[in-house]
């Protein structure tokens, strides 16, 4: 049986290299192997193929196929992420005039919280998948690690959305809160190589306030581990 591991293991890890170190003038062959550890999904391929994807991924994202038709906004839990994806809408297209669908101000573009906009219970990107906290039959996946500006945080996700308007491609948005962390929690032994290592320290059940982010922005998914300091400080280790 240790023979057989050692194999497969060693198979794995010829693969691994030969898709870190693939040239730009690789055979067709060769480009089929890493296409075939890309397209399969994170469940399926295990923790080095999840890593291997990262090499070939083209950055696009799944949606559910059951999901047609577009939500309401105004039905949702949270009130105010009609105003946030508003926001969105705007410094997404810069040229048109966005404004809010009570308004009444001629050749502006509305953004209907009845059409305009579809929810999804989770996606997946470049083979991961990624859930939201607001999702009714699994709450897994509901975390990640955000790129936000020039830095990767660990964030609950909340809610994925695409946005569409006449004449405009879809975007694909998430609504996020980054998990709080602070000076209080005691500096645990890997604080100074958390970013290189993937670990973070936060307060569990603790969120700043609502963001939106392109779910291009989206980039590993995380496992939480709950921590219980001396002072009986409840943390999570992410």
């Amino acid at each position: 049986m240790e023979l057989s591991l050692l194999q497969k293991w060693t198979e794995k890890q010829l693969f691994y290299d030969l898709s870190a170190c693939l040239p730009e003038n690789a055979d067709d062959d060769e480009k089929e192997l890493i296409r075939s550890a890309v397209v399969q999904k994170g469940a399926d391929r295990g923790t080095l193929r999840t890593q291997i994807s990262g090499f070939g991924a083209d950055g696009s994202i799944l949606t559910p196929q059951c999901i047609k038709k577009p939500c309401d906004l105004r039905k949702l839990t949270h009130p105010d992420i009609y105003s946030l994806l508003l926001q969105y809408a705007c410094k997404t297209w810069t040229s048109l005039q966005i404004v809010d669908e009570c308004s009444t101000e001629r050749g502006a573009v509305p953004l209907l919280s009845r059409h305009s906009i579809k929810s999804f219970p989770f996606i997946i990107k470049d083979g991961i998948r990624y859930g939201c906290a607001t999702a009714t039959r699994t709450q897994s996946d509901r975390f990640a690690c955000v790129d936000i500006d020039g830095s990767r945080i660990p964030c609950r996700l909340l809610y994925h959305f695409e946005l569409s308007l006449p004449g405009k491609l879809p975007v694909m948005c998430t609504i996020v809160e980054r998990m709080v962390h602070d000076d209080a929690i005691p500096t645990s032994p890997w604080a100074l190589y958390a970013t290189d290592l993937g670990v973070y320290t936060a307060y569990a059940n603790r969120f700043h306030k609502k963001e939106v982010v392109s779910t291009t922005q989206l980039a590993s998914a995380v496992a939480i581990v709950p921590v219980v300091n001396s002072q009986s400080l409840p943390t999570k280790l992410n």
